[in-house]
């Protein structure tokens, strides 16, 4: 396509200029920009729709790494769609209890004894049966939700490690994975 060459030459233009060092106050400073491209009429026929296509490619481009453009695609609408669902339904799922926890044995291996077990969530989806976190942890944590379900987890796995001390069980010690964002969230700094 003619015109997608041109505007990936002058995109690159753009980024190119954008890259170069700045010099301020003795500081060398070097900047990075991620641009979506949405195309008159190929994509939309009006601003609106245009700009929000354009944003989309731009989120595509970011995931790609600094520095990066990206054309928009009936793809990416899809994608949203798709994360926009799945993120409908964790909601859901909230409310109706469909997560579970599973534990994972961690094992000395010289004696065989156990030290602990890590909490795995899975989704228990009423059509789609049980569905691994690889599925829709990228969806979760986009549409801002990946805290709220570490924090059911952490509730959930603690609740079962005092339950089966009083049982008089010993599992050991209790490995949570917890998210960047929670660990970045100024609330631990709190506690």
């Amino acid at each position: 396509n003619i015109n997608q060459k041109a505007i990936t030459s002058q995109t690159e233009k753009i980024l190119g200029s954008i890259r170069e060092e700045i010099i301020f106050d003795m500081h060398h400073l070097y900047t990075t920009a991620s641009i979506g491209i949405a195309e008159f009429p190929q994509d939309a026929d009006d601003a609106q729709t245009l700009l929000k296509y354009a944003d989309s490619a731009m989120y595509a481009a970011k995931e790609k790494g600094a520095d990066q453009y990206q054309f928009y695609s009936k793809e990416l609408t899809q994608k949203a769609h798709e994360q926009m669902k799945i993120a409908k339904a964790f909601r859901r799922a909230i409310r109706n209890r469909e997560f579970a926890v599973y534990y994972q044995p961690q094992i000395e291996i010289q004696s065989g004894r156990l030290v602990g077990v890590e909490a795995l969530i899975r989704w228990n989806h009423p059509e789609d049966g049980l569905i691994s976190p690889i599925s829709f942890l990228d969806a979760i944590e986009k549409a801002n939700l990946l805290e709220r379900l570490d924090k059911w987890v952490m509730n959930h796995a603690m609740k079962d490690m005092v339950l089966w001390y009083e049982e008089g069980l010993n599992p050991g010690k209790l490995a949570l994975n917890i998210s960047m964002t929670q660990l970045e969230s100024d609330r631990w700094e709190k506690r």
